[in-house]
């Protein structure tokens, strides 16, 4: 299909943020009210922080399922949420709205959950890591840098080739508040802080379903939804498959459109705005099995590829996937890549280094099919052959023209 390449291309136009940011000056200082020992201590900002800090304890990270501290890649403090409240209110500075409206393009809710307060004291840091996935709609993490004179310690985000930078010291950062926020497949890390103290709130952004998650963008003005249109109407019987940009965690009964991100989001939305069946599977190289059990659940997985061949999951959590290829080939058929030069992310495991320990939850690559129904088989098996045979003639043509 040679419009396939013009599908690739339009889905490579696709302009969508994996991160975002911002700052702003707070309405009132902000107050933190902590546990140390048997009482309740109370700071406004950015008074009190060597007292805060007294009271942190030494912040970890997780090595697949292990909990590890290790100075040499990170150092920092850290308080639990039940060891901490605060004055800063997320909701009360739209922080939240200017989020959905960069990093989600659909309509789906977003639901922030408190994680953790961090100190990053000079000479403080953690090198690139991925943040582990607690669910299979976690979608983003958020940073807040609380009101604390500091310099260095900057958030360096990236994805793919892309890397975006975000610097919370420096002059006025004792009086305003800095954010952040990365879908969690992101690799980051925070910078050597270099004076001060890097005072920063963490949430994990959840996503729920909703009934309307397509409501907030028009997609049927995008060049995409256009091809779309025009690919149903040509007659033929296919499935189109599109990588996507960001891996997902498995392990989840999140339905899968409130789970995608960003561009991945658009594709779907388009495809299904175009009056096209579209779905989302896992995709897996065949030589990284091995002898590994695959786990996940069936709503995430649904049918998965594994290189170009297509398999229907069983509805199990979890299965003997190396044995199950060997057994059985359920389903198969051609998938007509749109993705030009496109280099998979593939096996399913996370990042090596995490926030957390955890082997029920890793992130895996993802492809999004969609399925174009026209005429019967037969008729698209014609046509197919068809333009099979008018390609070798113009072929024959030119050679003969340059003989």
């Amino acid at each position: 299909m040679g419009d396939q390449w013009m599908l690739a291309a339009a889905a490579r136009k696709i302009s969508s943020p994996f991160c975002c940011g911002g700052s702003l000056a707070p309405e009132f200082p902000v107050r933190i009210c902590y546990r140390q020992q048997d009482s309740w201590q109370s700071i406004a900002l950015p008074d009190g922080i060597q007292a805060l800090a007294a009271a942190c304890s030494e912040a970890s990270f997780g090595i697949g399922g292990e909990r590890v501290m290790d100075p040499s890649y990170r150092k920092a403090l850290k308080l639990e949420p039940g060891d901490f409240t605060t004055s800063f209110d997320l909701s009360g500075y739209g922080i939240l709205d200017e989020i959905k409206t960069l990093l989600f393009p659909s309509n789906q809710r977003v639901i922030p959950k408190l994680y953790k307060l961090n100190v990053y004291a000079q000479g403080d840091f953690f090198k690139a890591h991925v943040d582990t996935p607690q669910a299979g709609n976690m979608l983003a993490s958020l940073v807040v840098s609380l009101p604390c004179a500091h310099s260095g310690g900057d958030l360096v985000v990236r994805h793919g080739k892309k890397s975006q930078s975000f610097s919370f010291g420096g002059e006025n950062s004792d009086d305003r508040i800095g954010w952040a926020a990365f879908f969690s497949d992101c690799e980051h890390e925070v910078l050597e802080v270099t004076s001060g103290h890097r005072l920063t709130l963490t949430y994990n952004l959840f996503v729920e379903e909703s009934s309307t998650v397509a409501g907030k963008t028009d997609f049927s003005r995008s060049e995409l939804y256009k091809l779309f249109v025009e690919a149903k109407a040509s007659g033929k019987n296919m499935t189109l498959g599109f990588p996507c940009e960001h891996l997902y965690a498995q392990g989840s009964e999140v339905s899968i459109p409130e789970a995608l991100k960003g561009s991945d989001a658009f594709v779907y939305h388009a495809a299904v705005a175009a009056g096209l069946e579209a779905r989302v599977c896992s995709v897996w190289s065949r030589e990284k099995f091995g002898d590994s059990r695959f786990i996940g659940h069936e709503s995430m997985l649904g049918k998965f590829v594994v290189s170009d061949d297509c398999y229907e999951s069983q509805d199990k959590e979890s299965f003997d996937l190396s044995e199950f290829l060997d057994r059985r080939l359920v389903e198969e058929w051609k998938i007509v890549w749109c993705r030009g030069s496109f280099d998979w992310n593939l096996g399913g495991a996370c990042a090596s280094y995490g926030n957390e320990p955890s082997t029920e939850s890793f992130y895996c690559a993802a492809a999004i099919l969609v399925t174009i129904r026209g005429g019967s088989q037969e008729e698209s098996d014609e046509s197919e052959e068809k333009e099979s045979d008018e390609e070798e003639d113009e072929d024959r043509e030119d050679e003969s023209e340059e003989e």
